[in-house]
């Protein structure tokens, strides 16, 4: 704890990293601007009580990295939130409601979503052709695999047509990240160890992911906690490299589409090239946000943000909204988080403007 003081004490007070907060933006509660939200870690880590505002303000944070990537003191302000949030689970804090739900549905179910594990394959389109002996495994995740199947329907089918060999297996579980975001690191390096085991039993060598958080968690959230991991893609990467290779070919639409890049996929993991590379092989025109690759806007849903501040979360995805109606026809994104809760802010405020999971849109504009 006394390393995490020292980095906060750096802090300069400059205040740079409140103007990039998604959500003090849309909030302009003092307690959320990240200059007061590490101090709030602060106390936690002093053994500090906290009142319960101030508790709110270290899970409404998004963990979206904007604010690191400011910080004039490069302080890792996002890494000292979660490490927060960890000890105050540790601590035996009582748990958000949205929290609770949801870690209590993944240790129950196995799922963030409180899917029902018969359905998950639901998504394998009619004549689907599993290849068993493949050791590249689809793994859809807990969002595209039970609540946003056309997600994983549409990314199997685009697999097919690049013609990589892979297979699907009924035992997928959730990879865990969730639990983390709410602070259980212990039964997080549960999930990580048994998915692992999971992946040995049904010898699977590498992973193709359509979900950014799963990707963060076999990318770096494994090697960090447990030590291991497997070798992962994302989807676009996958499709990117079709297209580089001339495995596939658009027709291109007439539509405008602007990319919306995912915090982490883009800001941690430096992801900007892939998707454009085949947007724009598929889209006659490919318009960007004023805030677009590393200074892209969070869309409001990351770290559990949306689980426990759903209004919150709404509107700082409806500001993203706001700021590509009058430039698209279509948003599209890598991350099924941001698909759900940008969709959502849109639904909810009928907005006009299609909001789609990439390989949603580009399916059907293969040759």
């Amino acid at each position: 704890m006394e390393e995490y003081i020292e980095e906060i004490d750096k802090c300069i007070g400059c205040k740079t990293c409140n103007s990039k907060c998604p959500t003090f933006n849309i909030s302009n509660n003092e307690l959320e601007a990240p200059d007061v939200r590490i101090q709030i870690a602060r106390k936690v880590f002093s053994g500090e009580e906290i009142s319960e505002n101030e508790y709110n303000a270290l899970f409404s944070c998004t963990k979206c990295e904007k604010c690191d990537l400011y910080c004039e003191a490069e302080i890792q302000i996002s890494k000292i939130i979660g490490q927060a949030r960890n000890q105050l689970f540790k601590s035996g804090h009582e748990m958000l409601s949205g929290h609770s739900n949801l870690r209590d549905g993944i240790l129950k179910l196995k799922n963030s979503t409180k899917g029902d594990h018969e359905h998950l394959l639901d998504y394998l389109p009619e004549n689907f052709e599993n290849d068993e002996d493949a050791t590249t495994l689809y793994y859809a995740g807990c969002l595209p695999g039970y609540f946003l199947k056309n997600i994983s329907t549409t990314a199997v089918q685009i697999l097919k047509k690049i013609g990589i060999k892979f297979k699907v297996i009924k035992d997928e579980i959730c990879c865990g990240s969730p639990l983390l975001d709410v602070g259980d690191i212990e039964n997080a390096k549960k999930f990580f160890n048994e998915n692992l085991k999971i992946f040995e039993e049904n010898n699977v060598k590498n992973l193709i992911v359509s979900c950014t958080g799963c990707y963060r968690a076999f990318k770096e959230m494994y090697p960090e906690l447990i030590g291991k991991t497997i070798p992962v893609k994302h989807i676009i990467e996958v499709i990117a490299e079709a297209v580089k290779d001339k495995k596939i070919k658009f027709k291109k639409s007439d539509k405008k589409v602007i990319y919306h890049d995912p915090c982490h996929y883009g800001r941690e993991f430096k992801k900007y090239e892939e998707p454009r590379i085949v947007l724009q092989e598929a889209f006659k025109t490919l318009v960007e946000f004023d805030n677009n690759r590393d200074d892209s806007d969070c869309c409001g849903a990351d770290s559990a943000a949306r689980a426990g501040f759903k209004n919150l979360a709404t509107k700082v995805a409806l500001k993203r909204i706001d700021d590509a109606v009058n430039k698209a026809d279509i948003l599209t994104t890598t991350c099924p988080f941001c698909t759900f809760n940008l969709s959502y802010a849109r639904r909810k405020n009928e907005r006009p403007i299609d909001v789609q999971y990439i390989t949603e849109i580009i399916l059907n504009l293969i040759e």
